[in-house]
């Protein structure tokens, strides 16, 4: 199991914000009539976007930007995923946060994240979370099979 860094977890919620966003220009689009209730129904969508895929991971933690990453979400003492409630209202809470303190929340998360070895935010303290990789990643595949043709190239170049 390892920690996933905040550059990580950013690049998910980036996705996520960003498939929100696009879902509402492709709605402001074609549907122009409804301008009053475009604050509401933008942030009623915005949740819906970091909410709904969580129904359909199957108990794997993630929503659209943690898949893409390869990230998840699990119990920070049991190692397993948590509940899907425990799952919605931990991004209810930090998307809330995020949003009524101007995103200052998502640059205190970001600092308190580095700091930590466990790389755990304020969210995930509050819901008792930490965001992992599920499984070996394949760069370090790569970068442990670099280790090994150094050694095959030993001598192959004028320096060595």
């Amino acid at each position: 199991m390892r920690v996933v860094n905040f550059e990580k977890r950013l690049k998910a919620f980036s996705i996520d914000t960003s498939l929100s966003w696009l879902l509402l220009l492709l709605m402001a689009l074609g549907f122009s009539n409804i301008y009053p209730y475009n604050l509401t129904i933008g942030l009623v969508l915005h949740y819906l976007v970091l909410i709904v895929p969580y129904f359909f991971s199957k108990g794997k933690g993630q929503n659209f930007g943690k898949r893409t990453q390869g990230i998840k979400v699990i119990n920070y003492k049991t190692g397993e995923v948590p509940s899907i409630w425990i799952l919605i209202l931990r991004e209810i809470v930090k998307e809330t946060l995020i949003l009524m303190t101007v995103a200052v929340y998502a640059l205190i998360a970001g600092i308190i994240s580095t700091g930590r070895r466990d790389g755990r935010t304020i969210h995930d303290f509050i819901f008792g979370t930490q965001v992992i990789y599920p499984k070996k990643l394949e760069n370090e595949r790569y970068l442990n099979d670099l280790d090994v043709s150094r050694e095959r190239m030993k001598g192959m170049s004028y320096y060595d």
